[in-house]
């Protein structure tokens, strides 16, 4: 984002205490209106570990959230509260399986049927998956054949910082041919 805000990373990932925060749904609008960005420019991810105590409080931030063309995406799908229950209510545009099933996916039958539901259930309520922490080519042929949406992980690329994203992916050089 354009403008850094108190309790925002530049990674738009929230945690539980800022998810429960009063003017969360206020402060993620206000610094999507001054990065001058439409809503559909950005995805928060909420990790799944945000208990859904409060179930009807979410719900009604991501609806705003929704409204303003901002997508949510539910991280570290597998490891906390979320079930498939939760997802049927909630309106979340992506799930990101967490690495603890795509690990050693060629050799573990449990994971990959779970995988191969969750991917399932998405399609049939428009909901992208990715699954992470993809690691090795093996991981990636089985995933390939379970079509998800997105794979990341450091098969394809390390973290890095913005700038060198920009180095290696967006920018190019070119020559003057003046």
């Amino acid at each position: 984002m354009a403008k850094s805000h108190p309790g925002f990373s530049d990674q738009c990932e929230f945690s539980p205490v800022q998810f429960r925060e009063k003017r969360v749904v206020q402060d993620v609008l206000e610094v999507l209106q001054a990065s001058g960005l439409p809503g559909q420019a950005l995805t928060l991810e909420i990790t799944e570990s945000t208990r859904l105590d409060q179930f009807e409080s979410y719900r009604a931030i991501l609806k705003e959230w929704a409204e303003a063309g901002i997508a949510v995406s539910l991280d570290d799908f597998g490891t906390g509260y979320a079930n498939i229950g939760y997802l049927n209510q909630l309106e979340v545009d992506e799930i990101k399986i967490d690495r603890l099933f795509v690990s050693g996916l060629q050799e573990d039958t449990y994971n990959y049927r779970l995988i191969s539901n969750v991917i399932d259930f998405a399609r049939r309520k428009d909901i992208r998956i990715c699954c992470e922490g993809v690691e090795n080519d093996q991981e990636r042929l089985v995933l390939e054949g379970l079509s998800p949406d997105l794979m990341q992980g450091y098969l394809f690329a390390r973290p890095c910082s913005r700038d060198d994203f920009e180095k290696i992916f967006i920018r190019t050089q070119t020559k003057n041919e003046f």
